[in-house]
């Protein structure tokens, strides 16, 4: 989604234009690109289509993870949706977004709570640990050390 032309062969996300469907982007390899038209990409199906260049989202490189989506290579709505799905499937529930923690309820219990779950968060910037709700209440800590101001966090 930016004006830098993809190249043939690439693999892109479009939007999924099936009704039925639960997705919002589903993955196509681009098969060129006519101006004024936008790109013709194949879909993993096989159907192929038309899409406007602006519909047409570089992917990251297959099973690329990150605990800050502001670390992916490309950042679009469909690759920051691809990083917590990716994320989640190994039980990583918590994604930064810059100083944003995003959650994503895994309707189960996890064991990533308690005092020993704690332990790497003291003391340390955020985002040089694991993103975690404990990462979160350490910088609002920290801040109001340092500013001795009122802190709060939007759940």
């Amino acid at each position: 989604m930016s004006d830098e032309r993809i190249p043939d062969g690439a693999t892109v996300w479009i939007k999924d234009t099936k009704k039925e469907s639960a997705e919002a982007f589903v993955q196509a390899t681009v098969g060129g690109f006519k101006e004024g038209r936008g790109y013709t990409v194949v879909a993993a199906d096989g159907t192929e289509r038309t899409v406007r260049a602006v519909d047409c989202a570089h992917a990251n490189p297959d099973g690329l993870t990150a605990p800050d989506n502001c670390y992916l290579i490309h950042i679009s709505e469909a690759t920051i949706l691809a990083n917590i799905r990716l994320r989640f499937a190994s039980n990583a529930i918590y994604t930064f977004t810059g100083s944003i923690l995003i959650a994503v309820n895994p309707f189960q219990q996890l064991p990533i709570y308690g005092q020993d779950k704690m332990v790497p968060y003291p003391n340390k910037a955020l985002g040089l640990a694991e993103p975690h709700a404990y990462a979160m209440a350490e910088e609002a800590y920290r801040t109001f050390l340092k500013s001795s101001g009122s802190q709060s966090l939007v759940v």
